[in-house]
This record gives C-alpha cells, sequence and structure tokens, in this order.
C-alpha cells in the first residue's frame, strides 16, 4: 500500500464517520468529518491565547471548511457565510467531537469560596439554534427635516462579527470610556445589520465598499432620532436600534447571555452578566 492509497482511505473512513450538526440559518443539518490532528493542533494553538485575536478567530473559523463533507453548492453554507448562530451550534459540535465542556473559574465575592462553574451551550441556546431565522427587513423613518430615511436590514455574518470585535478592541485601547462601548448595543452593533440605506428613494451606492470605521462614523453623523432611542420610547419601531433589538435573534441571543447565572455552591449567592458571546469562543 502507498501512502497516497492510505490518504484516500482516510478521506473515505472520515467521510462515513461524519457527525451531522444542524446549522440554523440554512435548517439544515451538515455532515462534519472527524477532528483530524491538525484540527485539534490548531485549537490547541488557539487555546494559548486568553485576549480576542482576529487571526485565530479566522483561522478557527476556517475549520468549518475543512471539516465539512459537503460543498456550499449542496448545502447552503460555508465559512464565509455561517451566522453567528450558526457559529455556536458548530463549536457546539467541535466541543461534543473533543468532549471538551466549557468551564470558567470563579471567587464568589460573598463568601471568597473559589468554584468552577460549567456551562452547557447545548441546553442553554438550543431554543435560539433550532428557532433560528435568518432575517431581511426593511426599516424606514421620516426625520426632522422631513428627509425619508430607509434602511435593508439583515443577518450578519460570524466573519463580519469578529472583524468587528476587532474594532471594538482597539477602541478600549484607545479610550475605555468611549460611549460607543458603554452602549454598544445601541450605539455601534447596529452597523452590522444594515446592509443598505436609501435617503428619499435615492441609494447610498457605496456603502458595502466602505471599512467599518467609516459606516459607524456616518451613522453618528445621522440624525439623533433615528437610530437611538432619544425619548425612551417602547415602541419597536421608534428608532434603528429598538427595531433591531426587537426583531433579530442575535440581539435577544446577547440578552439571554446576560442573563446567565452563576451560583455559587457554598452560600447559593447567585450573578448575572458575567459572560459574553466571545467567551463562548475560547477552547
Amino acid at each position: 500500500m502507498k501512502l497516497s492509497d492510505l490518504n484516500e482511505f482516510l478521506n473515505v473512513e472520515n467521510n462515513q464517520n461524519a457527525t451531522k450538526i444542524y446549522i440554523p440559518s440554512v435548517k439544515y443539518d451538515v455532515s462534519l468529518k472527524p477532528l483530524t490532528t491538525a484540527n485539534v493542533k490548531t485549537l490547541s494553538r488557539i487555546g494559548v491565547f486568553n485576549e480576542f485575536d482576529l487571526n485565530n478567530e479566522l483561522l478557527k473559523l476556517s475549520l468549518f471548511d475543512k471539516m465539512i463533507v459537503e460543498t456550499k453548492a449542496t448545502c447552503g453554507v460555508d465559512s464565509e457565510s455561517l451566522t453567528q448562530i450558526d457559529f455556536l451550534s458548530f463549536l457546539i459540535g467541535l466541543r461534543k467531537l473533543l468532549e471538551n465542556p466549557l468551564s470558567f473559574s470563579f471567587t464568589c465575592q460573598s463568601c471568597e469560596h473559589e468554584f468552577i462553574h460549567t456551562i452547557d451551550l447545548e441546553a442553554e441556546f438550543s431554543k435560539f439554534i433550532y428557532g433560528y431565522t435568518k432575517k431581511q427587513l426593511f426599516y424606514e423613518k421620516i426625520d426632522q427635516n422631513d428627509v425619508i430615511w430607509k434602511f435593508e436590514l439583515s443577518s450578519y455574518s460570524m466573519k463580519d462579527y469578529l472583524y468587528y470585535r476587532y474594532y471594538i478592541e482597539r477602541l478600549k485601547e484607545l479610550d475605555i470610556n468611549n460611549p460607543d462601548l458603554l452602549n454598544e448595543a445601541s450605539f455601534i452593533r447596529p452597523v452590522l445589520y444594515v446592509k443598505n440605506i436609501w435617503r428619499n428613494d435615492e441609494l447610498i451606492e457605496d456603502w458595502n465598499e466602505q471599512i467599518l470605521s467609516t459606516k459607524i462614523k456616518f451613522l453618528n453623523a445621522l440624525p439623533s432620532e433615528l437610530v437611538l432611542n432619544t425619548k425612551n420610547s417602547e415602541l419597536a419601531d421608534a428608532c434603528l436600534s429598538n427595531f433591531i433589538k426587537e426583531n433579530f435573534d442575535e440581539e435577544k441571543l446577547f440578552k439571554e447571555i446576560e442573563k446567565l447565572q452563576v451560583k455559587c455552591p457554598k452560600c447559593n449567592e447567585a450573578y448575572e452578566g458575567l459572560f459574553t458571546f466571545d467567551d463562548f469562543l475560547t477552547f
């Protein structure tokens, strides 16, 4: 037997032993090959870094293309088009393959007890994964100068989210008290959903050619009542950020993560607001 023959046998065996993982945006069970030694080495390299590193996160995202049995043409998705909630489902599948639970170390502020808290991602977020719908919506509003603004909105890709997180991390380094960081969900995260903008029915043709910082600068230049909830209105259509929060599952996922509780096993003191989505990307 030659090495080329053995490699062919390995490919056939990997395809035969594929694991099914549900991808919410296409509502389809894709087949993933077993983890190879190279895949595990990639994950171990990524696990060395405690802080966000764009290159490592993109490397982790690229594992999807290396492990999937099918092509985008047959299953409708690849690493470029995976949504954030798709990627969460993929991470859950990876952890199952590795038999690697997600655990965090805590010290109780009340009794100073040190303990390990393990999160079952599938149990916590299965309702988001199996109930998720990739959306395309339109939001329209007239500003105080009677200008009609129209926004085409859709669920963003995981790749776009990673570049967005990179922007956030650089912003933290420059100005930790920047209001964009203090109220990220309303002030800048809406930019992820905006695919097109019209002013009085005239399309901004080069919107999608702009870099993220330019897009955020443009949103900052818009009349405040368009983007922000300046009147503390509870109406979903009161402003762009309200509309996005009420209609997109990604925003509902962020809220659910904020409500996750950690309870001290010694004194039963409960804590919330300890996790972000990015905490789940670690290995």
